[in-house]
């Protein structure tokens, strides 16, 4: 394939083509925390529109606060879908479209949205939700996060996905809409597209994916979520200004004055690369330390990589249950239960309590996640 682009970024393409050249490498990142919480609702209203009723999705990988975050989002989602939404919904819907031929094909499902070989004029995008009827196909696009959100008028992720579902559906018109969900509830809108919309995005669409490879970076604030920007020359350049400017906290004289607009943007665009750097070098130190035992530090500390354990409350025996509204804390039931919601709700006896009397009944839930940090060396004193 001659290219990267996919539905969600067409609208960084509508800026920066550099990204998504063959030849670009995207540098490996750890998901954000908001991303995280994102991805874990997203499975939620996947798992509720399958069983017909609010299920919860596995949030192990989330910490407490999170996990609750997760289920309160779910639970604000279930609230507004219950009210008008019923039909044959399809989630998770993959497509290609090729944007010179005009033919769309579905996707066999995959993990991470992996869309496996495609074509050069092929462009894949993910429908979260998709329901079709005689005239109409309704695409739904879950959001979540505090980041602005183009509306569905103007959204050109939304445009590819409802032109490559009416394409492939045989539809002369698609529903398309944008639903956010908070933890204070749910904003959607809708828009209606014609063939027209279809032929216009499909028409930039080929335009973007014919210039891809010989495309150069232009940096601008878009840089902050580029997969690219770690590697890209625009944002490794400014990595070397910062750092040299800075010599790494070692010049106390640096000035901090902002000069103009212009100047506060291409600082903008710096720091994204630095922390672009920051992180792909974190990635590089943690391989190296897992390769070789681990990092000797100057103060004999050894930096290397040890699990932590998470437990949590697991109620799916009767005996579970018992615990938790035998001693009185069942308003802990109204979300996913965990420690943090017993100990808020009731106090931090009641969180010793639970952990202790789940324990003993085998009922708790346990996750190990790796974490770097610098210890004592085997055989020596901290």
């Amino acid at each position: 394939m001659n290219h990267k682009l996919s539905a969600s970024g067409i609208s960084r393409a509508r800026r920066c083509l550099y990204w998504a050249r063959p030849d670009v490498t995207w540098p490996e990142r750890e998901p954000a925390r908001e991303a995280s919480v994102g991805t874990a609702v997203h499975k939620g209203v996947e798992l509720s529109i399958a069983a017909g009723g609010t299920t919860y999705p596995d949030t192990h990988g989330l910490d407490d606060v999170d996990a609750e975050r997760v289920g309160r989002m779910v639970d604000q989602w279930a609230k507004w879908w219950g009210g008008y939404h019923n039909g044959r919904w399809q989630t998770e819907v993959p497509f290609a479209w090729n944007v010179k031929t005009g033919a769309v094909r579905k996707l066999p499902r995959a993990e991470h949205r992996d869309y496996g070989d495609l074509e050069d004029y092929e462009v894949p995008g993910t429908a979260d939700a998709v329901l079709v009827d005689a005239a109409t196909v309704t695409v739904y696009d879950w959001k979540t996060g505090r980041a602005n959100v183009e509306p569905p008028a103007t959204n050109p992720q939304l445009a590819f996905l409802g032109g490559a579902a009416m394409s492939l559906y045989g539809t002369p018109h698609a529903e398309v809409g944008i639903v956010k969900v908070s933890e204070d509830g749910v904003l959607s809108a809708d828009h209606t597209m014609d063939t027209f919309d279809t032929i216009a995005i499909r028409a930039e669409v080929l335009g973007m994916v014919e210039k891809i490879p010989k495309a150069e970076p232009k940096p601008g604030p878009w840089c902050q979520f580029c997969p690219a920007k770690g590697t890209c020359p625009a944002t490794t350049s400014s990595v070397a200004e910062i750092v040299s400017a800075a010599s790494l906290v070692r010049r106390p004289t640096m000035s901090l004055e902002i000069a103009d607009n212009d100047h506060a943007a291409g600082m903008l665009t710096a720091i994204d690369g630095v922390e672009a750097f920051i992180s792909e070098l974190k990635k590089r130190l943690r391989d190296y330390a897992d390769l070789n035992g681990g990092i000797e530090m100057p103060d004999g500390t050894v930096w290397a990589k040890s699990e932590v354990t998470t437990e949590r409350p697991d109620l799916e025996t009767p005996e579970a249950m018992g615990v938790i509204t035998g001693n009185g804390w069942a308003k802990a039931l109204e979300h996913k239960v965990t420690w943090s919601a017993i100990k808020r709700l009731y106090g931090a006896a009641a969180e010793k309590a639970a952990r202790d009397q789940l324990r003993q009944i085998g009922a708790v839930k346990t996750s190990v996640a790796p974490r770097y940090e610098a210890r004592a060396k085997k055989g020596r004193a901290a």
